[in-house]
């Protein structure tokens, strides 16, 4: 996927959901592909799955960013759990903590911070 296009991930999020779009149980944004379940066969199930799905188009996956079988991750912002998806609470500290912006420059500041 030439990346440094305008149109690549957009077409590369595309190609995921095209490949792993009528599996249930896993959700995924670009490159990043979340499992979920009620139990731990059914978790394993699954990912061997999306596992296959991986092997049988051809992508690749990086070992040292896999993190299986947790009980809470943080993602985009939000946490996700048992109990669904809630804001992060070190993002909302953040936002509460903050200093409003004074100026052009700070303002932009806030802006990419977030």
């Amino acid at each position: 996927m030439p990346f440094g296009i305008a149109e690549a991930p957009g077409t590369f999020q595309e190609m995921m959901t095209k490949i792993f779009g009528d599996l249930k149980g896993a959700l995924m944004y670009l490159d990043d592909i979340l499992v979920y379940s009620n139990g731990k066969a059914e978790h394993v199930r699954i990912l061997v799955k999306v596992l296959e799905k991986i092997e049988k188009e051809g992508l690749r996956v990086n070992p040292e960013k896999c993190h299986l079988l947790r009980r809470e991750v943080k993602y985009l912002g939000h946490v996700i759990d048992k109990d669904g998806v809630r804001a992060d609470p070190l993002k909302l500290e953040a936002l509460k903590t903050f200093v409003n912006p004074n100026c052009v420059k700070n303002l932009r500041s806030f802006f990419r911070n977030l």
